[in-house]
This record gives structure tokens, sequence and C-alpha cells, in this order.
């Protein structure tokens, strides 16, 4: 290992930090031209199925990318699996800006291939980010670590519907995506002053060979294996909620989109408590324990949309719903990060976490693609309460299992 860090100073707290606040930087800009770019969609048709093609472009690159580039995360310098694609973007929105500029208008089709590059960026990006904290911090701080990153990108997601609920109507959608350049810049900065351990591998890189290599060390832990399938049969249900968040509010409430901004922030500011208790107090000896609780009392909770009035009232309800559940959330998603990071080898990470991601990432176009068509026809409301079903049948599943339950023993 390059650089490995020395735990016995206290310098890799400041190091933890200073890698984190690169990231906080990037997913503020990056989130506020997401938010844009998704609200124009929503703006020129009104359309649930639209709505979940933008999110279908952005997913099938990750999931055709991510078993594959896994691998370069444990053999490549990582600093450059996250430094280069957020230049690759800035350049893009540069390119763009002039576009815009010029034509005074970016077409739906051009915002779709944004969308698409982007879910190329973020498949290079994600396995390298996910698999670093094991390597920067001591391993009994694990699960605080993936506490206190949940709640610095939960930060983010806070901050970010605020800026782009500020500026969607103010400026033109070409001027918005010069955030992305914004961002990279000071990510970049942060990320080349951060020190990150990378591993030399003898063995030459084999795409197909260390597919099947990550592949076989998922495996090896069968607890953390089948915790793995079952949520991701979830997505299924649960990936179409956050692109639908918007038209819930807009066209069940009959919200505005800044309102809409609001439920966002709403959902961060509740995510980001819930992370800074489990950064700040742990998540427990057996980590299960948690998770299946939170995940029937958000199932509970998702049930209760279905009765809200769909007018100021349900909206306010909503809001304050949306910012419990997200308290909530933070019960499954903080400790399942933690268990993904320390059941396997810090050398190996990159390659298990890619696959683990494409896992998660398969369902959610099916799901996107039964989701338009369903909420046209039986309302967005309705598909909210399903999912809140298959949230307490996920419980029930991850308690009955043997060696899921026992992932933690």
């Amino acid at each position: 290992m390059k650089d490995a860090l020395d735990f016995t100073k206290n310098a890799w707290r400041l190091n933890f930090y200073m890698f984190m606040s690169g990231q906080f930087v990037t997913k503020i800009t990056s989130e506020v031209v997401s938010f844009a770019l998704v609200w124009q969609v929503i703006k020129e048709t009104n359309s649930a199925t639209m709505l979940a093609l933008t999110e279908l472009v952005y997913i099938v690159p990750t999931i055709a990318l991510l078993p594959f580039v896994g691998p370069l995360a444990d053999r490549m310098n990582k600093k450059f699996l996250i430094i280069a694609p957020d230049l690759v973007l800035a350049a893009l929105a540069l390119v763009l800006a002039v576009v815009g500029y010029y034509f005074a208008y970016i077409p739906l089709a051009l915002i779709f291939v944004i969308l698409f590059l982007r879910g190329i960026a973020a498949s290079f990006q994600s396995p390298a980010v996910s698999s670093i904290n094991p390597t920067i911090v001591p391993s009994d701080f694990i699960t605080k670590a993936a506490g206190q990153s949940s709640m610095i990108n939960q930060m983010s997601y806070l901050i970010a519907p605020a800026i782009a609920a500020a500026v969607f109507d103010a400026i033109p959608l070409y001027v918005i995506i010069l955030f992305d350049v914004i961002g990279a810049v000071l990510g970049t900065i942060c990320t080349l002053l951060a020190t990150i351990p990378s591993f030399k591998k003898d063995t030459k890189l084999q795409f197909i060979g260390d597919m099947k290599e990550g592949w076989g060390t998922l495996k090896s832990n069968k607890g953390v294996f089948q915790l793995v399938l079952v949520i991701s049969v979830y997505q299924i249900f649960n990936s179409p909620v956050g692109t639908m968040l918007p038209l819930l509010v807009t066209g069940y409430f009959h919200a505005s989109f800044a309102q809409a901004g609001i439920v966002e922030l709403c959902w961060s500011a509740g995510a980001m408590l819930g992370a800074f208790a489990i950064g700040a107090f742990g998540a427990g000896k057996n980590r299960l324990y948690l998770m299946v609780l939170s995940e029937l009392i958000l199932g509970l909770m998702f049930i209760s949309i279905m009765f809200f009035p769909p007018n100021s009232n349900g909206y306010i309800a909503f809001a304050i719903l949306i910012t419990t559940s997200a308290i909530i959330a933070s019960g499954i998603n903080v400790p399942l990060n933690a268990i993904l990071q320390s059941k396997y080898p810090p050398e190996k990470l990159g390659s298990v976490m890619g696959i683990i991601m494409s896992i998660f990432t398969i369902p959610q176009p099916i799901g996107l693609l039964f989701a338009g068509p369903v909420i046209d026809a039986i309302g967005i409301q309705v598909m909210f309460s399903i999912v809140g079903v298959m949230a307490i049948i996920l419980a029930i599943v991850m308690r009955v299992l043997p060696k899921v339950w026992a992932i933690d023993k």
C-alpha cells in the first residue's frame, strides 16, 4: 500500500475531513445542476414517464460500467479516478454554456445527453469514493465515519435544493450548468491535498477476471451477500421515490417548484440529523437491530401518504413526514454502508463496491419503467404506499434470514 496512514496519530482526522470537504463542495454543485436539469424536464413535460426517463439515462451507463470499473479503484490512483471525471464534466459544462448562450435554449434531447454523460462520470468515481474510508480511518471508527460522511453528504443535499430553487427561475439553465466548473476546481484542490492510500497489485489488469474475483469476494460473506440481494429486490419498488418526489409535490399537492425544493430540504435536513446521531453515537453492536426497526417504521410512514389530502394542509403534513422519514432512513443507510465497508479487505473493496453498486442499480430501471405508467394510471400517492408495504416485507425478510441477522454477531 502506498501512502499508508499512521492511525496512532490524530492527523488522520484532518485528512479525513479534508477529503470529505472536497466531496462536500462537488456534491453541492453537482446536485444544483441535477435539480435544475430534472426540473426543466418537469417544467416542459409534466410527465412521470419523462421524469423516469431522466433517471434511466443516468442509470444505464452505471449498470453497464460499474462491475468493470470497480477493479480500477483497487489498482489505479484513487485521486485520479475522483478528479478526472469532475474535470471532464467541467469542460463539458463550459461547452454547453457557450452553446446555450448563443441559442438561448438547451433542448430536452441535449439534457438527456448531459445526464447520460454524468452517469458515466459517476460510474468511475463511485467505487473509488466508497472504498476510501476504510483506508483513511481506523477500523473502530468506520461506522462513525460512515455516519459523518453521510451527514456531510446530506448537508450538501440540504444546501443544493435551496440554491437550485433560488436560481432556477432567476438565471438561464446554461448558466446554472457552470456550477459544475466551480465544484470541479474546488473539489480537485481538496482531493489533491488529502492523503489517499493506493494499492499496487502485481497481476495485470483483467476486467473480466477482476470482476469474477470481486464477485467471489462478495459471496464469501454469505450474510452480506444475502442482504445485498434482498435490498436489490426492494430497490425495484423504492428507486422511483426520489425521482418522483417533485412530481408528488407539484402534481398531487398542487405546490410550486420552490415548495418541491423545500421538501428536498426537509429530507436532507432529516437525513443529516439521523447521520449526525449515528456519527456521534454509533449504531450499536448489532447494526441489524437498528436497520430492521427503521425499515418497519419507514414502511408505516410511507403507507400513510395515501391518506393525505391533495391540498396545502396535505403538503405541510407531507413535509413533516418526509423530515421524520429521513431521520429514520439514516438508521438503514448508514449502518448498511458501514457493514459493506467493514466486511471485506480494503485492497479488494473497490471491486466489491463496484459489483454491489451495480446490483443495487440494476433494479432501478425496472422500477422506473413501471413507475411512470403506473403513476400516470393510479396516482403517485398510491405508489408511495406500495413502497411502504414492501419496506415492511423487507424488514421481516432481514429478520428471518439467519445469516443476515448474524452479520454483526
